[in-house]
């Protein structure tokens, strides 16, 4: 299932972070800093990290490639508006 969420979120131009704890995999993308997207146990979530507090907010949670696809294609258009 990892494949999968990485093709769709290579795809979309996001890039995995390099983290120590591989139990989480983060991606980002470069229009979108403060933006990450999760991967857990089998499931994806995003989440905004605000630059002042620095505390993040949770906003989707989702599980399969289709529904992240959806989610970025939806929410982070290519175009970048």
């Amino acid at each position: 299932m990892l494949a999968e969420y990485t093709r769709v979120l290579e795809a979309h131009g996001w890039v995995r972070l390099p983290l120590m704890d591989s139990r989480i995999i983060v991606f980002t993308h470069g229009k979108h800093l403060l933006d990450r997207i999760h991967i857990q146990a089998g499931r994806w979530s995003h989440r905004h990290v605000d630059a002042i507090s620095w505390r993040s907010e949770w906003r989707m949670h989702g599980k399969g490639a289709p529904s992240l696809d959806r989610y970025l294609t939806s929410h982070f258009p290519r175009d970048g508006r």
